[in-house]
């Protein structure tokens, strides 16, 4: 699983949660039956007990065992910078890999390190679109 995948799992995971389980003494119990046998299997290795943990501590515990490292990219703010759009591919579709994009890149300011995500995308929309009136767009505004 990347982390993107896992973010939606996260997403998921809190809307089911709401849904079924308000009270929290069940939460450990569902987040290890949702796990496939091998995740099940490493959390038994590597947990004393996950059953008396904090719902937080189970989620990174998971996200740590879950995510693959080796498959993830690793993006940089220059790599983020030759994300074009495809031929033909929607603009909305294309700001969204963007935005799913920017939230793995390290994309701050060094000296203040404020988030700079937004003036990166709104960059790379008006540099790597194929749509002239979307670069009009964005020059207008």
């Amino acid at each position: 699983m990347t982390h993107p995948e896992f973010r939606k799992f996260r997403i998921e995971w809190e809307v089911y949660r709401e849904i079924r389980y308000p009270e929290t003494l069940q939460i450990p119990v569902q987040l290890y039956i949702i796990c496939d046998r091998s995740v099940q299997n490493s959390i038994v290795i590597t947990c004393d007990n996950i059953l008396r943990k904090e719902e937080d501590k189970i989620i990174n515990m998971l996200e740590n065992t879950c995510c693959e490292k080796d498959i993830e990219p690793c993006y940089s703010p220059m790599t983020f910078r030759n994300i074009n759009q495809l031929e033909n591919e929607a603009v909305c579709d294309y700001v969204i890999q963007l935005n799913l994009s920017a939230k793995d890149c390290e994309l701050e300011c060094p000296n203040c390190n404020h988030d700079l995500s937004l003036t990166y995308v709104e960059r790379s929309v008006h540099r790597g679109s194929h749509q002239q009136y979307t670069k009009t767009d964005i020059l207008v505004k």
